[in-house]
C-alpha cells in the first residue's frame, strides 16, 4: 500500500479543494472535529478564533491545519492554556505522511525509512518520531480504509534504538532470496546489498580515517 493512498484520503476527507461548496466545508468541519476529538482538543476553538478561517469566521473558507499560521497557534495555545503543543501537533502531522504504509486484512503497520538520518526534531518542539505516532492514533480513528484496524509502527534504520527494523537484517534476509527474473527485484538486491559498504565508508570518514 503506497504512502500517496494515505495523502490522498486525507485530502479527499477534506474537501473539493478547487471549489469550495457547502459540501467541501462540511467536509472540512468534520475532519477538524474528528481531528480535535484525537488530539482531545475541543472542537468549539473553531468558531472562536479567526486562524481556523481565510477571513470572517462562519462566513469564510477554513484552512487545511497544515498552513495553520505558526504565531496564531501559540497564540491560542497560550490564550487556552493548551499543553503538549496539541495544536502545533496537528499541523505538523497534517504536513507528514508514513514512508511506507502496508495493509494486509484487517492490520496495517507504517514503517519510517532512515539511512543516512535520524528522527528529526526541531526548536519549536517539533519530534518527528511524536509525529509519526499522532498519524497512526489519526489513521485509526478518521481513514476509512484503516478503520478498525490493528494499526502498528515501526521504523527501518541503521542502528534501531528501542524498536525498529535493521537494515543488516533486512540485507541478510535478502541474500536468502532466490535469483529472480524480475529486473526490479534483482536491482532492488544489488542496492540493499551495497547498504554495509556505504555504511562503512561513512563510519571512517567520521572516525578521522
Amino acid at each position: 500500500m503506497l504512502k500517496s493512498r494515505y495523502f490522498a484520503t486525507i485530502g479527499s476527507l477534506f474537501g473539493d479543494q478547487a471549489v469550495y461548496s457547502d459540501e467541501t466545508h462540511n467536509s472540512r468541519i468534520s475532519f477538524l472535529r474528528e481531528l480535535f476529538s484525537c488530539m482531545n482538543l475541543n472542537p468549539d476553538l473553531i468558531d472562536q478564533y479567526g486562524m481556523f478561517w481565510t477571513g470572517t469566521i462562519k462566513k469564510s473558507k477554513l484552512w487545511f491545519p497544515g498552513k495553520w499560521a505558526k504565531n496564531g497557534i501559540q497564540e491560542i495555545e497560550t490564550t487556552e492554556n493548551i499543553l503538549e503543543k496539541k495544536l502545533f501537533r496537528c499541523r505538523w502531522l497534517c504536513n507528514a505522511k508514513p514512508d511506507v504504509m502496508i495493509t494486509s486484512g484487517k492490520q496495517a503497520i507504517f514503517i519510517e525509512i532512515k539511512l543516512e538520518s535520524g528522527f528529526g526534531s526541531s526548536e519549536d518542539g517539533y519530534e518527528q518520531a511524536k509525529t509519526q505516532t499522532d498519524i497512526v492514533k489519526l489513521a485509526g480513528i478518521i481513514l476509512p480504509f484503516l478503520k478498525d484496524n490493528r494499526i502498528a509502527q515501526t521504523d527501518l534504520s541503521t542502528t534501531p534504538k528501542d524498536r525498529g527494523l535493521s537494515w543488516n537484517a533486512v540485507v541478510d534476509d535478502s541474500k536468502e532470496v532466490e535469483s529472480s527474473k524480475n529486473a526490479g527485484i534483482e536491482m532492488i538486491k544489488r542496492h540493499l546489498q551495497s547498504l554495509p559498504k556505504s555504511e562503512n565508508r561513512r563510519t571512517s570518514r567520521s572516525s578521522g580515517n
